[in-house]
């Protein structure tokens, strides 16, 4: 296993952590964090 899928993977489960989503929505919303980025992610702050 390279370093790099284990940071991505740590980085997913942090996100879960932090959001307290469930495992499904937690992927909607990273799906729609990457796809839809100018519309969920606000860069002004």
């Amino acid at each position: 296993m390279s370093v790099k899928y284990c940071r991505k993977n740590t980085s997913v489960l942090l996100f879960n952590t932090l959001t307290g989503l469930r495992p499904d929505e937690a992927q909607n919303a990273i799906y729609l964090i990457k796809t839809r980025e100018n519309e969920y992610v606000y860069k002004d702050k």
